[in-house]
């Protein structure tokens, strides 16, 4: 999940979610003119596809979700047959949106568009390394894709230092409004952790949009949240959209990580 410690020892616990889903709608956007010229600089057709994490790496029993996404940077619209080419025995499988399974994928022309990798593994899976393969074609096969994501599954620590988690909500699962607006949510995060630890703050977000966290009620921006053991804040998360951003769903996530719990040490943030 491209997660990692920056210098300093400890175990690292991690919350993850896909909070908000925005749904912009354009501002005054460039000429027709300016358009036009900028499609003729595009190849006829152009299309890729990336995976978000080749590897990673989770504990035994934990779900793997991921986004895989799709970039037209042709001047013709695309569509694509996606599957998941290849999973290990004991695992399911499936590519989906917030909403429904998916085994088709349409790209406008200049845009981009992310589905969700899931793979569920059964109670009979054991540590070890798996691997999984994403596929993708045009109909008249002038593109195909085939995209790897290596999983290595390593058994949950025991005893003292077993992990608690972190837990996140938003009162605010779906933003809309005009894409010049500024957005804003309230997240809360509630520690699971039997000490006090300093939890890092991320976020995801589209190319060029600019997300910051503030405390509550305040305005200035926060990259680091303290809590207490067992104790919750809520944090304000600002949205701005990038000037003349396409009017469409844009789905957010939110990274909240700590490494303070480590036994008998209380050092770092990752």
């Amino acid at each position: 999940m491209n997660m990692h410690l920056s210098g300093r020892t400890g175990k690292l616990f991690y919350g993850i979610v896909t909070l908000v889903m925005l749904v912009v709608w354009a501002a005054a956007g460039p000429s027709r003119a300016d358009e036009a010229a900028c499609r003729e600089k595009k190849p006829a057709r152009l299309i890729r596809m990336a995976v978000e994490y080749p590897g990673v790496v989770v504990p035994l029993g934990d779900d793997v979700s991921m986004d895989v996404i799709f970039t037209n940077k042709g001047r013709s619209d695309e569509d694509l047959d996606v599957r998941v080419a290849q999973a290990p025995p004991r695992w399911k499988v499936r590519l989906k949106t917030y909403r429904y399974t998916v085994t088709g994928v349409h790209v406008a022309s200049g845009e981009e568009k992310r589905i969700t990798f899931e793979a569920h593994p059964s109670k009979q899976v054991t540590p070890g390394d798996y691997l999984f393969l994403v596929a993708a074609r045009t109909p008249d096969g002038k593109f195909k894709f085939r995209r790897r994501i290596q999983v290595t599954v390593r058994r949950k620590s025991t005893g003292n230092d077993e992990v608690k988690g972190i837990k996140l909500t938003t009162s605010y699962p779906v933003l809309r409004g005009p894409s010049d607006a500024k957005f804003e949510f309230s997240l809360d995060v509630e520690s699971k952790l039997d000490k006090d630890a300093i939890f890092d703050l991320f976020a995801k977000g589209p190319e060029g949009w600019e997300i910051n966290f503030k405390p509550a009620y305040e305005s200035k921006y926060i990259s680091s949240l303290r809590l207490k053991a067992g104790q919750s804040s809520s944090v304000a998360v600002e949205v701005k959209p990038p000037p003349q951003a396409p009017a469409r769903e844009y789905p957010l996530h939110i990274r909240v990580s700590s490494g303070d719990a480590a036994p008998k040490r209380l050092s770092k943030s990752c």
